[in-house]
């Protein structure tokens, strides 16, 4: 019996480290174009509130993609190899605006990055929903907050623009050579 107590209580600690790490170094896997020098992504927004956020969730595309980190984000179709989803819908009193899920908390899709717009708290943000999608499409490309308030990853509140700005982009950057 103490065997297979030792045996369980080391599996689990096997387990929880494993999980732990791939948390911590999750990234989303991503194809490079080399005639473009860039990694292409796959973006799709799903609306299940009552709040139409797509213009919002394109400009957020946009705004990386003008900027000069070196990925490029195109819409595409649910369930085509997508790397970011995008949600909306009324998740509660629960403190926050957005969420990002780094892809490797989901076994069942280790390749996209799941993002929640909460519009429960939509007239709070609803000036600032691009911000709010591009803030969380940085912490699917291993962007952390930071208290800078000029950059997007700004840790609370919003710094008025939806651009990536240099700090934002040269983090990307230093991911994603």
């Amino acid at each position: 019996m103490k065997n297979k107590t030792k045996i369980f209580f080391i599996m689990i600690l096997i387990l929880s480290t494993i999980s732990i790490n791939a948390y911590a170094y999750a990234i989303i896997p991503l194809s490079k174009n080399f005639s473009t020098n860039q990694y292409d992504l796959q973006l799709v927004y799903r609306q299940f509130g009552s709040h139409n956020h797509s213009t919002a969730v394109n400009n957020a595309r946009i705004a990386w993609n003008e900027s000069v980190a070196n990925i490029y984000i195109e819409s595409a179709s649910p369930n085509t190899g997508e790397n970011f989803v995008v949600d909306s819908d009324d998740y509660g009193n629960t403190n926050w605006h957005g969420l990002c899920t780094p892809p490797t908390l989901y076994l069942f899709n280790p390749n996209t990055s799941f993002i929640k717009i909460n519009d429960y708290y939509y007239y709070s943000f609803n000036s600032h929903t691009a911000e709010l999608v591009a803030h969380e499409m940085g912490h699917s490309l291993r962007l952390n907050d930071v208290s800078d308030s000029t950059v997007l990853m700004l840790n609370s509140g919003y710094k008025g623009s939806v651009n990536p700005e240099e700090d934002d982009v040269n983090g990307v950057n230093s991911n994603y050579k």
